[in-house]
């Protein structure tokens, strides 16, 4: 990478965070260093924020709002023939009730996904830096594992721009079997992007970081 200040000033532009990985409030045109106006959440570009797929994830209908919208008509369909069938069998008042408690238990679907999802942002995200590294599905709190170099990090290219990203941590005993992924994420991004990921990455995992586990 050179170290052309217009260069370095490029590639941190890639990584910009365009949109809270808290809430999913769009960030566009604030400045690249501050808090969510509509959360709180305080950010940087010592922030890495990754969002993608695990891996064999992509793509996956459930995810996209086609997909939703199938899936709720599917489940609305049959909802309506429980209720027929409850409101035919023990009458209109049990049909109702039994119609209400799905209708409800849809309703909470719904609104768990519309919370956790935006149109066009893959489903699950990666948080990157210095005080440690997490992964969650859609938007919110994550709590961050500290960096350690017992920790096996890689970072693969794949054909089409993409990459994937896998951290394992070992556990107590040091065994295989005792491995936990924490970070198993498949991203697009450009081959400069990727680059300066690896490079905060090995950055941050052979130093180690000073700031305990927390959430970010």
């Amino acid at each position: 990478m050179s170290d052309d200040g217009h260069d370095v000033a490029a590639v941190i532009d890639l990584l910009r965070i365009d949109r809270c990985p808290q809430c999913g409030y769009l960030l566009t045109g604030l400045p690249e260093a501050g808090q969510c106006p509509e959360c709180g959440f305080g950010y940087s570009p010592d922030l890495i924020v990754l969002y993608g797929w695990r891996y064999h994830q992509s793509p996956n209908w459930s995810d996209s709002w086609w997909g939703m919208t199938l899936l709720l008509t599917v489940l609305g369909a049959a909802i309506g023939a429980v209720v027929l069938g409850a409101s035919m069998s023990f009458g209109w008042i049990a049909g109702s009730v039994v119609g209400l408690v799905l209708v409800g238990g849809l309703a909470a679907l719904v609104v768990t996904r519309r919370r956790s999802m935006k149109r066009d942002v893959p489903p699950m995200q990666a948080r990157l830096c210095a005080a440690g590294f997490g992964q969650r599905r859609g938007f919110g709190r994550v709590r961050l594992v500290r960096w350690d170099r017992s920790h096996s990090v890689t970072l693969q290219g794949l054909p089409g721009g993409r990459y994937r990203l896998t951290i394992m941590v070992t556990g107590p005993r040091a065994m295989v079997r005792l491995q936990a992924q924490v970070v198993f994420l498949e991203f697009r991004a450009s081959e400069a992007a990727a680059l300066e990921i690896h490079r905060r990455i090995g950055q941050w995992w052979l130093g180690g970081a000073s700031a305990a586990s927390g959430d970010h």
